[in-house]
């Protein structure tokens, strides 16, 4: 008797356990196709922001001279509109600069 209702018992979790393993896959699934149409969009805005910037017309003395990074404050709290609808997205951007020169040749030496 026991045995039987121990046996049952490991059918039953064994079949929640497979139920809860397919659930989880298929969330995982629609994460990563969020994240991806979340990335595409992201890429779509960012290559429309940069075609604007190099349609503008340009200053004569602006094209002459290289433009610095803005300072870290000004990065943070961006808001990058999507295509697809009329939401708004925060993104938080961290602003690094390279100090010295990356010399690839001489690693190892």
């Amino acid at each position: 008797m026991k045995l039987e209702a121990v046996e049952v018992k490991l059918h039953d979790l064994r079949s929640n356990t497979a139920t809860l393993g397919k659930e989880a896959a298929a969330s995982m699934a629609v994460v990563e196709t969020q994240q991806q149409r979340f990335t595409l969009q992201m890429l779509i805005t960012l290559m429309i922001s940069e075609w604007q910037r190099m349609e503008a017309p340009s200053d004569a003395s602006f094209s002459n001279s290289m433009t610095s990074c803005p300072p870290y404050e000004e990065t943070n709290d961006v808001y990058v509109s999507h295509l697809s609808n009329e939401s708004t997205v925060k993104i938080c951007y961290i602003l690094g600069e390279a100090i010295q020169d990356f010399l690839g040749g001489q690693i190892g030496k």
